[in-house]
């Protein structure tokens, strides 16, 4: 090669890192819209992309297969692919920087993604000097590094696109549980429901549809109206707008109101020509929503659904298992069923499903109220896992009771009452975090306990009439260690 041509080239490549390192220094991504042009040319940018993640890994593939003498014939082709490789990457880089600067957008995920970029950029440029250098054993040694250095900030920068494009997790979303360990990633929850009516709707049903439709725009990494609609707080916390979802008022959602507009209309959303939620998806979150939009609550918990929602939540429950499992699932229910119904006729107690065909069961004593004792509770144990409401009230159980019924890990009602508890070991319920409602009417809980019961600050209504704590000291001690907590008397005139 010329010195001139050469002189030529190391001008053109100085040039181009000049121009990048001041997009890199000077950073004027500053949140404000600009120019529409500029945005037109920026709207290229995902379809020139791909090109230069082509290019550089086949720059890749043949440097290191050169090194190999048996293919010492394919270095002729490396030059162009190297120039090929050097003009995608500056031409991605120029049209994504467009699309961030006359969007508006600033965020920190797309400052990082920027930075990424720009370092690519000038290391490919930098590996096209070099090459300019080949007799020099520095030269080479230097290309081979900057050439490894590219691929790991081309995964990077990557990584980070995709994310901008998809929202966080969308590359692992469905990699197989057996697998996300070895990547660093935690375990991916499956769902026990046995039947559609025991799927969580906002975990199974709704949040789905949020992930598919929305994250990509609303998440941690790319705030698009200051709005994160990654987690259930921020559904409720909502953007620059008000809240996304209002519980059990989809009229004054914000989330409803703009996924029902007109699609012509410059508020809908999803935007710029993406696929549009379907009306049974619509009808799902405003069914949610109506039944007040709780993170936890089953299909089973919430209103009537309409014909579309039913057949929409059946679908949902069947994309979710395979034949064999639903089988098996169905089985394992119809054995749990009849071993309580065994259990129900032996001691003479009423253990009933929540809701019709539930796998969640409420267990009632009234019954064989004064025979009920330890002996009888030990006898349900081995249940516990599916019990969410225990109505021991009037029973003949003592603290001793406290231990075994810390074992039921599923509880959210439990009725004390009227039983010989005086709460030496209540602290015991903490490990229940499900507990939300407890009831200590008429036991013989005293003033002593307020710290046992400070412990239980995951619930959320507390009885207390007639014991010792049932007295404007006792309460207000309570209301301090719970504050989370309804202290609930039955003549709801005291202490207010």
């Amino acid at each position: 090669m010329s010195k001139p041509t050469r002189f030529i080239l190391l001008a053109l490549c100085g040039t181009a890192c000049a121009a990048l390192l001041g997009l890199l220094f000077a950073n004027p991504l500053d949140g404000q819209p600009k120019s529409d042009f500029l945005h037109f040319l920026g709207r290229f940018h995902p379809v020139i992309l791909h090109t230069p993640i082509a290019f550089l890994l086949l720059l890749a593939i043949l440097e290191f297969a050169t090194m190999n003498r048996r293919f010492s014939s394919l270095s002729a082709s490396i030059p162009l692919v190297l120039s090929l490789c050097i003009l995608s990457v500056l031409t991605a880089v120029f049209t994504g920087f467009f699309l961030a600067y006359a969007s508006g957008a600033n965020e920190p995920l797309v400052q990082e993604h920027m930075r990424t970029s720009l370092f690519l950029a000038v290391v490919v440029l930098a590996m096209g000097a070099l090459k300019l250098f080949w007799e020099s054993q520095t030269a080479v040694a230097s290309y081979r590094v900057l050439l490894l250095v590219s691929l790991g900030l081309l995964a990077s920068a990557s990584h980070d696109g995709g994310t901008l494009t998809h929202g966080r997790g969308y590359l692992t979303k469905y990699m197989p549980n057996a697998i996300r360990p070895v990547f660093g990633l935690a375990v991916e929850p499956t769902s026990n429901a046995t039947s559609p009516q025991e799927l969580v709707v906002y975990t199974d049903l709704i949040q789905p549809i949020i992930e598919q439709n929305c994250v990509s725009c609303h998440n941690p990494d790319k705030l698009k109206g200051d709005l994160n609609l990654e987690t259930y707080d921020g559904h409720l916390k909502g953007g620059d707008l008000g809240p996304a979802v209002v519980q059990g008022d989809p009229e004054n959602s914000e989330l409803i109101f703009r996924v029902t507009l007109p699609e012509d209309d410059d508020e809908f959303m999803p935007p710029d020509g993406k696929t549009p939620l379907t009306p049974t998806e619509v009808a799902t979150l405003v069914w949610w929503i109506e039944s007040g939009a709780s993170p936890t609550d089953t299909v089973a918990d919430h209103n009537e659904a309409s014909d579309q929602v039913v057949a929409y939540t059946q679908s949902i429950f069947e994309s979710m298992r395979s034949p064999e499992e639903i089988e098996a699932l169905l089985e394992e229910k119809q054995a749990l069923y009849s071993s309580l119904a065994a259990l129900n006729e032996e001691l003479g107690i009423l253990i009933t499903p929540k809701a019709p065909e539930s796998g969640e069961f409420v267990l009632d004593t009234f019954s064989i109220q004064k025979q009920f004792d330890l002996a009888t509770l030990e006898r349900i144990a081995p249940y516990a896992h599916s019990i969410v409401e225990a109505d021991l009230s009037g029973t003949a159980i003592t603290d001793e009771a406290i231990p075994v019924l810390a074992q039921f890990r599923n509880l959210e009602s439990l009725n004390l009452s009227k039983t010989n508890i005086t709460g030496s070991n209540l602290s015991a319920l903490e490990s229940i975090t499900s507990l939300e409602t407890l009831n200590l009417y008429g036991t013989s809980i005293s003033n002593d306990q307020v710290s046992q019961l400070a412990e239980l600050d995951q619930l959320k209504r507390l009885f207390v009439f007639q014991t010792e704590l049932y007295s404007a000291s006792a309460v207000a001690e309570l209301r301090k260690s719970l504050p989370n907590c309804s202290i609930e008397f039955l003549d709801t005139d005291s202490f207010q």
